[in-house]
């Protein structure tokens, strides 16, 4: 058909009658009465409620995870910018709520103002917090940005073999490794979420569509920080 200059394209795709899926559950939003016989409630894509039995998590976090109590999971995802303002008053909560075990992953986001004394007088802090940090986005020994880190990889693939903690001394991610220990950081670029989150007890993110439908799929209280977009929806 001929498109005028009088039409918007909202007008357009009402009177074309386009097909719409809204990929979210409809046990959260149900069907408004007055939308069209065109426009569907799909329910979550990304959701299930099966558990990811083949990865392969780094042996510390598996110990971790096993030991104890399941944790509350807290990552804020693809969020960026600092937000050491939310990750420290959840350290000062760990240290008031004796039985509280975490699992902090940071995500994309950076904790520059977060530091080692930070975690310092938390009580059991070995059984208590396990970090989830991304890798370095330069090798700590030979500064080159690599294509890749092995497996829970603090320096790239070529200085692994030959490097030693001590060789990261001055980086963030050494002062934080230093605090908690080699047992309770992992360095990894991603993790699945059907992996960790059916071993946790509770969630807190950024209310990312995915990550929400997965943790409600796996039945967790949740506790969503909006940032933009619709995350305020999901909160």
């Amino acid at each position: 058909p001929k498109i005028g200059m009088w039409h918007s394209a909202g007008s357009l795709l009402e009177d074309w009658g386009v097909p719409f899926s809204y990929c979210f559950s409809p046990s959260l939003f149900p069907k408004p009465p007055d939308w069209g016989p065109n426009i569907d409630i799909t329910g979550f894509c990304s959701g299930s409620d099966k558990e990811n039995t083949s990865y392969v998590p780094p042996s510390n976090l598996a110990k971790f995870l096993s030991s104890g109590p399941k944790p509350f999971y807290i990552g804020f995802g693809s969020i960026g910018g600092d937000l050491s303002y939310i990750y420290k008053p959840i350290l000062q909560a760990v240290k008031e709520i004796p039985d509280l075990r975490v699992v902090l992953q940071k995500g994309w986001c950076s904790l520059n103002k977060l530091t080692a004394q930070d975690f310092a007088d938390v009580p059991d802090l070995k059984q208590r917090v396990f970090f989830i940090c991304d890798p370095p986005a330069r090798c700590p020994k030979c500064g080159k940005k690599p294509d890749a880190y092995s497996h829970n990889g603090l320096f790239c693939d070529a200085c692994a073999g030959s490097s030693s903690v001590e060789d990261a001394k001055g980086t963030w991610e050494y002062d934080i490794l230093k605090a908690l220990g080699e047992d309770n950081i992992a360095f990894l670029s991603g993790i699945p979420h059907d992996y960790l989150f059916p071993k946790c007890c509770a969630v807190m993110h950024h209310g990312g569509a995915g990550t929400t439908a997965m943790g409600l799929d796996f039945g967790l209280p949740t506790s969503v920080i909006s940032f933009f977009g619709d995350q305020w929806i999901w909160g």
